[in-house]
This record gives structure tokens, C-alpha cells and sequence, in this order.
């Protein structure tokens, strides 16, 4: 499954709730709408749902899924 490095600040901003991932030409990663990945950022690592929303991709994490980041990706996080 993909794994996308986030900013999990970018929840509080419009639309709220969600996770922004970034601009649709500007991923390392190519998806689709509803594709399941893993986001993390340094301290946790959360299950999301992708949606395209213009000319940017969106996750909504399932929260019941949070863990703690293991070392290894977070180290790849910088």
C-alpha cells in the first residue's frame, strides 16, 4: 500500500477534516479516487481514504487506524 509523508496541521484548514496531500502533478505517487494509503508524518502514521478535489488530492484518515510511526519510516520523513 502507499505511503504519503503529510502535514497533519493542514486538517485545520478549509476544507476542515481533511488531509491535504498536495497539487495532482506534484506527487511522488500516482492515485485514484478512493484508493486506500498510509500518511504519516513523525508521530503517527494514519489509514486515508484519497479523493481528487480539483486540482488537489485530499485524505480522510480513518482515525481508528492511528499507530505510532515505526523509526524507519520516519526517518525517511525529513
Amino acid at each position: 500500500m502507499k505511503q504519503i509523508s503529510v502535514d497533519f496541521n493542514s486538517l485545520n484548514s478549509e476544507p476542515l477534516d481533511l488531509v491535504k496531500l498536495g497539487p495532482t502533478n506534484r506527487l511522488p505517487v500516482s492515485l485514484e479516487d478512493g484508493d486506500l494509503v498510509w500518511i504519516y508524518d513523525e508521530g503517527m502514521i494514519v489509514l486515508a481514504r484519497v479523493r481528487r478535489q480539483g486540482d488537489f488530492w485530499m485524505a480522510e484518515p480513518d482515525w481508528s487506524s492511528v499507530r505510532q510511526t515505526p523509526p524507519d519510516l520516519a526517518a525517511t520523513n525529513q
